[in-house]
């Protein structure tokens, strides 16, 4: 059996009333300041409790936008297939036609919209069975070093150890942050 003061035995009932309080939800933060380790507590229960709360009203708006959500799908679906298939259809005249379509620009404007041909720029791609490292041995070999990049990266860690005058003559200082955080049980 535990003995606890006066003191405790009314904190523990001014924390009860106040979690009843607060669990009703009209109701606002009794907290005006935080002065002592009993009010940093009572702080912890508030946010533990208004935590809670923050949750119920979660799980409420997930269930309705759940069920709007399941309303519309169906018909939200069809309208998308029809839009796939029409899409694939456009895509498909461009890529046959691209030639005739296209001889005089990349931009055909028509009534409803345009249709467009655009071009990205040409990038290198390994033939298959080919890796960029079986590339690099190949270019070295056949004297391409021009083709060859070779990347200076500045070494942090090395760069920590450096004497603070050392750091400073080349724009650089060591900075840490603070940071405080609290948990809830």
């Amino acid at each position: 059996m535990s003995f606890r003061t006066t003191k405790q035995i009314i904190g523990g009932i001014m924390i009860g009333n106040l979690f009843n309080t607060l669990m009703n939800k009209d109701q606002t933060t009794t907290l005006q300041n935080i002065q002592s380790i009993e009010d940093a507590d009572r702080a912890l229960l508030e946010l533990g409790v208004l935590n809670q709360r923050v949750k119920s009203v979660e799980l409420d708006m997930k269930e309705e936008i759940t069920a709007i959500r399941k309303k519309y799908d169906e018909k939200i679906n069809a309208e998308q297939k029809q839009i796939a298939q029409i899409e694939n259809m456009l895509h498909g005249f461009m890529m046959i036609n691209a030639n005739e379509l296209f001889k005089g620009g990349k931009t055909i404007k028509l009534t409803n919209g345009k249709l467009l041909k655009r071009t990205s720029p040409a990038k290198c791609v390994c033939e298959e069975d080919v890796s960029w490292d079986d590339v690099l041995t190949r270019l070295k070999d056949h004297g391409f070093s021009n083709c060859i990049q070779v990347a200076e990266k500045i070494d942090k860690t090395a760069l920590k150890k450096l004497k603070t005058d050392e750091r400073k003559a080349v724009g650089v200082y060591l900075y840490q942050e603070i940071n405080f955080k609290y948990e809830l049980k």
